[in-house]
């Protein structure tokens, strides 16, 4: 299946295109023109007779600009004009479901600022998931068989909606290089092999062994040496004790249950992975935190150690550290929110079943400190639970109400969910990054847990507490979690 040529825009006629009191700039993202170039339209009624400059965006990141009017296909902006059309390449980088789910989003510009994003039409995405979705069905069985089709679709999981075009995506990378167990006729994985302590371009990402990346450096400074200066450790531990005590007493004033999550750096986790394995750890600033903690108990009571949660589920299934954490990315593995949600779930009185000794399965993955190491994709065998194994933990999450900020950035998101069937009838709100991340990502993030067990579920991506959003939401439980690179910086103050 192809996708269908497009046929000229018919559902908007210019005097209702652009009406002179609108306040933002109109458009819209209206469908494909072949497999690799998409067809929209815009317009800024403060300025009708100028051509709109546009911004696009790929994961937050700026990719291209592009200018309304310069195309080759006049005859398909008959509706809109021929000089508020553009058709734009899609980037290195897109994967299927990245326009549907606004990973790819097109601004226009108004006075050099970025506006909201032009919209994706429907027809855009069906187009997109049907043509993903296809192409992953037909390359999985000719590659793989039929019975490799079934046990591929099985370890993916059964998302709906956009978490399916996503991962249709993310299915045609992995096809690409090769499934662990059914390497594809002509195409297969070929391991390469660099030196340990091999550093990215930028310095902020090293190799270490047995192919794990580690993140040195990043925009809060050096990950190892937070906190290496006494008095900045003193000043930064004083100041997150206070917070979390601030966060425990306003929530306790509402009637909430208050936790504090700290998810540690890799480098604190398999320190033996480093090049030099005296450098890991944790860094000064969170043994010192970590310490103080321990010093004050209704801290502690309301405070989770995502490192000494790590290590207990190791000792406890005598398994090495190194399943918790992947080779690629900075994030822990499903094994490792596994083990992270369990003990959130169990902190807060909960009862979680223990799956961790179900992880058997294995998939293709890229990662986020890869792309800061190598220029292309690259992938690793990370170990995931069995779709059937991974809903015997709650039950199915439905995602009611989802918001993109308008710069298509991380910080600002939010999704609510409700659980019908959940095992516990409370409602949880948290603020959090991307160890949180959607429920989309299932297993592999924390939401993807939480969002099973709870009867209702949301997650702020932001590092400060929004009040407000708690009084809205009247949630039972509020979960506040931040990582260790991160807490260079105290939000609230």
């Amino acid at each position: 299946m192809g996708i269908d040529p497009l046929t000229p825009i018919r559902d908007a006629a210019p005097e209702d295109a652009v009406p002179d009191a609108a306040p933002v700039p109109l458009g819209g993202l209206e469908g494909f023109l072949g497999p690799r170039r998409v067809l929209g339209w815009a317009a800024d009624p403060l300025t009708p007779a100028e051509p709109v400059l546009l911004l696009v965006r790929l994961r937050g990141e700026t990719v291209a600009e592009l200018r309304t009017g310069v195309h080759d296909v006049p005859e398909l902006f008959a509706a809109v004009g021929s000089e508020r059309g553009f058709v734009l390449d899609l980037p290195a980088g897109y994967l299927a479901g990245d326009l549907a789910t606004g990973r790819l989003a097109i601004h226009p510009l108004r006075a050099g600022a970025p506006q909201a994003a032009l919209p994706a039409r429907p027809r855009l995405v069906a187009q997109e998931q049907a043509a993903a979705g296809h192409a992953m069905l037909q390359r999985a069985e000719a590659t793989l068989g039929p019975q490799g089709l079934a046990e591929m679709l099985a370890t993916l999981g059964r998302p709906e909606g956009f978490g399916a075009a996503r991962l249709a995506g993310e299915a045609n990378a992995a096809l690409a290089a090769g499934i662990p167990g059914n390497r594809p006729r002509g195409v297969a994985l070929s391991p390469l092999h660099f030196p340990v302590g091999l550093r990215s371009a930028g310095g902020g990402v090293v190799l270490g062994r047995d192919g794990h990346l580690f993140l040195l450096a990043g925009t809060n400074g050096e990950v190892a040496r937070l906190g290496a200066d006494p008095a900045q450790r003193a000043r930064l531990v004083a100041q997150w004790l206070a917070l979390i005590e601030a966060r425990r007493a306003r929530a306790a004033a509402t009637g909430l249950h208050f936790l504090q999550l700290i998810v540690p750096e890799k480098t604190a986790l398999v320190p033996e992975l480093l090049p030099d394995p005296d450098q890991g750890g944790p860094s000064p600033f969170l043994a010192a935190l970590e310490a103080a903690l321990a010093e004050r108990p209704a801290l502690a009571a309301c405070t989770l150690s995502g490192r000494a949660a790590l290590q207990a589920a190791a000792a406890a299934r005598g398994a090495p550290m190194a399943g918790f954490v992947r080779r690629l990315d900075s994030h822990p593995s499903a094994a490792g929110m596994h083990a992270l949600a369990r003990a959130v779930l169990t902190r807060l009185g909960e009862a979680p079943p223990d799956l961790g000794g179900r992880f058997g399965r294995s998939r293709l993955a890229d990662g986020d400190l890869r792309a800061q190491f190598l220029p292309e994709p690259c992938f690793e065998e990370v170990a995931q639970l069995h779709a059937r194994a991974f809903e015997r933990f709650g039950a199915e999450p439905a995602v009611v109400a989802t918001h993109v900020p308008r710069d298509g950035g991380h910080i600002g998101r939010w999704e609510h969910c409700r659980t019908e069937g959940a095992p516990s009838p409370r409602r949880l709100l948290a603020f959090g990054n991307s160890v949180c991340g959607s429920i989309e990502a299932r297993q592999n993030l924390l939401s993807g847990w939480l969002a099973r067990w709870f009867a209702e579920y949301r997650f702020h991506w932001q590092p400060a507490v929004d009040w407000a959003a708690v009084e809205v939401a009247a949630p039972d439980i509020l979960l506040c979690q931040t990582v260790e690179r991160f807490m260079a910086r105290v939000p609230e103050g």
